[in-house]
């Protein structure tokens, strides 16, 4: 079993090599979906506080970014172990407003809302009506 206050904490700290050297030990000890499912809850506790040390003035916008790929890399090895989620009735539509290029928050966003199972639907460069 996973230690998921470690977890929180080195995604708290944005401990890049301890957590996926942490989470490839857990994939190798061949886990189940559940506990998959609670490492993911643990990520986002952990990504709770960088918004929490965001707001403070103690993490800047890099941060945020950092801590929201190093995320993505995290759900992108759990996913054959937890696996697709195919309802249609938790999809999501995100996208930008035509003429804005960033789309950062909407990344972030899109990992989050994806980890807890939604389907995700990208739109670029929406014209407002």
């Amino acid at each position: 079993m996973i230690d998921s206050k470690l977890i929180t904490e080195l995604v708290g700290d944005l401990k890049e090599t301890e957590l996926l050297d942490l989470i490839s030990n857990f994939i190798d000890s061949n886990p189940t979906k559940k506990e998959a499912l609670l490492v993911i809850d643990a990520c986002q506790e952990g990504m709770s506080t960088v918004g929490e040390l965001f707001e403070d003035g103690k993490y800047f916008i890099g941060d945020v970014i950092f801590a929201g790929e190093l995320q993505k890399q995290i759900y992108d090895q759990l996913r054959p172990i937890i696996g697709e989620y195919n309802t249609k009735s938790n999809e999501i539509v995100l996208g930008t407003v035509y003429g804005k290029s960033h789309n950062v928050g909407k990344n972030i966003f899109m990992n989050i809302v994806k980890a807890a199972g939604y389907e995700v639907v990208q739109e670029k460069n929406c014209k407002s009506k």
